[in-house]
Order: structure tokens, then sequence, then C-alpha cells
């Protein structure tokens, strides 16, 4: 290695320096470092040409399935504003399956040879008088599709024009096994004070606005007379006890899944009703459960779109109307969360049922009471 600069520098207050250096004109393009003796750092020298043109993909707004044929649309552009006509597109298609929990591994013992990164497929085609070019590809992997979730594939391409300047561009492409999805940002809780409109939208695998309507139904669950603490062990696999003799050996804590929400018994439902949903987005409107009682609330989504497609998703949520107790020992409702420097924070904080609460007070990991 040949020194070509040096500098000599102090550090400031905060223990930081700087510094400059001009690269000589006369060295070759290549990599230069910065170093002193606690460390390096490395600077790539290249000769700066202007690029000429772009290369850019369009939007995959189609819905692919497994065993469609998968297309990507390009444009190259002269940034003087008209397609270059004639350009050599080399392009690189990678595939990356995602396999459905559980498969694969456990199904003929193939997971580990084809679940990797891996390219597909390698070509060479010209730009149209345009300067558009399209790609393509069949979605399928065989027989073990069937282990699949979903297929990403990964497309770079290198343009070159007649001058010999290359450009390049990559994109991507999901086919999954669930052509529409459901996003809507649910809370975990609601309070009296939210106004009870949630944002939610639909897409497809490639995150494209899809139009379709989203029906909601809410509905009262099953609240059990208390709620148990929370294991300190891990959750059996057989179990030897009854439930009637864990309860008498461990009163206070939880047997089987006693305390999941999800297994709880539907009731009665509370509302129903379906909202359209355009290219953007729509509103949820959860207003109807501020006026329930405290307590924990089943909230089902079923979706389908302009084409047909369809997605369902279930979530809990849990009311916390003003001053009620928490559901759950470790769920806090809170009171008063905004405070100035030596004023209150207020949380409400129980089991429904009169309780002995050990609070600690921590900054950072100081206890501080």
């Amino acid at each position: 290695d040949k020194i070509i600069s040096g500098l000599s520098l102090k550090t400031n207050e905060f223990g930081s320096v700087q510094g400059s250096f001009i690269v000589p004109q006369n060295i070759t393009a290549g990599s230069l470092s910065i170093g002193t003796t606690k460390g390096r750092v490395y600077v790539r020298v290249e000769e700066y040409k202007r690029p000429t043109f772009r290369v850019s993909f369009l939007p995959v707004t189609a819905t692919y399935r497994f065993g469609d044929s998968v297309r990507v649309k390009g444009k190259v552009t002269a940034f003087s504003g008209y397609g270059i006509s004639n350009a050599r597109v080399a392009y690189h298609i990678n595939l990356q399956p995602v396999l459905v929990p559980g498969e694969g591994i456990i199904r003929n013992n193939v997971g580990s040879v084809w679940i990797n990164n891996r390219e597909i497929k390698i070509d060479t085609i010209i730009t149209n008088n345009r300067g558009e070019f399209e790609i393509a590809c069949k979605a399928n992997m065989g027989d073990t599709i069937a282990y699949v979730s979903s297929l990403n594939y990964y497309i770079t391409a290198d343009v070159t024009d007649a001058s010999g300047e290359t450009q390049t561009a990559a994109t991507s492409v999901a086919v999954s096994k669930y052509p529409l999805s459901v996003h809507a940002a649910l809370p975990q809780k609601l309070a009296v004070t939210d106004n009870g409109l949630i944002p939610v939208r639909l897409d497809n695998p490639n995150r494209q606005p899809q139009k379709g309507t989203i029906t909601l139904k809410i509905y009262n669950i099953k609240q059990p007379l208390q709620y148990g603490k929370n294991r300190v062990w891990q959750k059996a696999d057989q179990y030897v006890l009854t439930g009637a003799d864990f309860k008498k050996a461990f009163p206070a804590y939880v047997w089987k899944n006693d305390d999941d929400a999800y297994k709880m018994p539907v009731l009665n439902t509370i509302s129903e009703t379906t909202i359209n949903i355009d290219s953007t987005a729509g509103k949820l409107d959860l207003s109807v459960l501020k006026k329930q009682p405290a307590g924990l609330y089943k909230i089902s989504l079923f979706a389908r779109s302009a084409k047909g497609d369809t997605s369902s998703f279930n979530q809990i949520i849990e009311v916390l109307p003003a001053a009620t107790p928490a559901v759950k020992l470790d769920d806090w409702a809170p009171v008063i969360t905004n405070v100035k420097a030596g004023t209150q924070v207020a949380y409400l904080v129980g089991l429904n049922r009169p309780s002995h609460v050990l609070m600690e007070t921590y900054d950072g990991a100081k206890l501080l009471s």
C-alpha cells in the first residue's frame, strides 16, 4: 500500500475529529483506505460518467396465482424523454419460495434443498421502438408447490444502449396462495376516549390496492369469572390433573387454555356492517364497542375483492370504559399518562377481585421505589 496523504488531527470536546483530502488525478480507479491505529474504512474511487438514460419497471398491478405466467414490464427512457429502442436487456430471475409453516422439511425432507434463493432464468431481449421490454416466467415448482405459501421472484435487468452505456434496475413480484390481504390497524385495547375509526385497505401480494368490500362483525364472548396469573412454567403437553383438581391445588393459575380469548364461546352478535373499499382505503367503525361493558370482544373481518378473491381474520379487542379495572393482571388501563415532572401517572390494574399488588418503579435499570 502507498500512502498518498496524511493528516494530524485533534479531537474536540465530543471526542470526534474531521478532516479532508484531495484524491490525486493521476491515480487509477479502485479502492482507497482511510485509517488510524484504531481502525480503517475503504472508499471506492471511480471515474464519474453522467448517465444519459434510466431503466424503470412498471408497478405489478396484476394478481398472479400458482401456474400463471408472471409478466413484468419495463421501459428504457433517455433523460430527454424519448424511449431508447434496440437496447440490449440482459436479465436474471431469482426465486425465493416461502414454505407453509411445518411443511417441506417434515414431508419428503426437501426443505433444505430448495427454499434458498436460487437463479432460475437468464436471458437477453431487445427493447421495442418505444423503449419497452417485457420479462416473463412460469409461477410453478412442480410437485413441491403444495408445500409453498408464496413464490417471490427477484428480477434484475442490465440495459446497454448502442454507445455501450449500461444502467441497471431491479424489481420483485410475489405470487401467493393467498391473493388478497386485509390491512387493518386494529388496536389491542379500545378506550372510551378513542374515536373508534380504524383505517383499512385491501392489497394483492404485490401491495397494490384492491377494490372490494369488507364485512365487519363484532361479537360478545363469554368472559371468565376470574382471570388467573400468568404461568411461571411452560404449558404442559399432557395433563394429569383434571380442571377441578388443578384449580383446587393452584387456584390463582390458569388451567389449559382457560385464558385464551380466541377459544371463549361467542354469546351473540353486537353489530354487523359492510363497507366498500376503493383503490385507496376505507374506515372501520368500532364506536359501538364504547357503549359496551368492560371486557373482551371478538372482531371478525371478511373481505372480498372486485375480482372475487377473499380473505378473513379475527382479533380480540379489550374494551376499557372509564374508571374500570383491567381485565387481566398484566393489562394496565391508562388514566393519566401525559404528565410533567413531579406529577403523578395513574393506571388501573387488577383481577376484578380483591388482590394484593406489588408495584415497582424503575428509571432504566435503577429501582426508584
